[in-house]
């Protein structure tokens, strides 16, 4: 997303939409980061659920996505307690 921000700045040359995508992706970021909420294991399901996602296209991200104890990384899921 820091691409795009940087072609939108650069090569469109329009600042204020390259602030609100480093805006959302900050936004994200700090979600996941601070609180553990992943915006994009909220949105695939609901992308799915609506038909602009086909339920075939990624079977082992709508079993991740449904489990938040499976998106913690490896040795944060073993050293924490169940």
């Amino acid at each position: 997303m820091s691409t795009t921000a940087t072609v939108l700045c650069y090569g469109f040359r329009n600042k204020r939409a390259a602030c609100g995508v480093l805006s959302a992706l900050t936004v994200a970021a700090g979600l996941e980061a601070g609180l553990g909420f992943c915006i994009a294991c909220k949105l695939f399901p609901l992308l799915t659920r609506i038909g602009l996602v086909p339920e075939s296209s990624c079977e082992k991200c709508a079993v991740v996505c449904s489990r938040p104890e499976l998106r913690r990384a490896p040795e944060v899921a073993a050293a924490s307690p169940a």
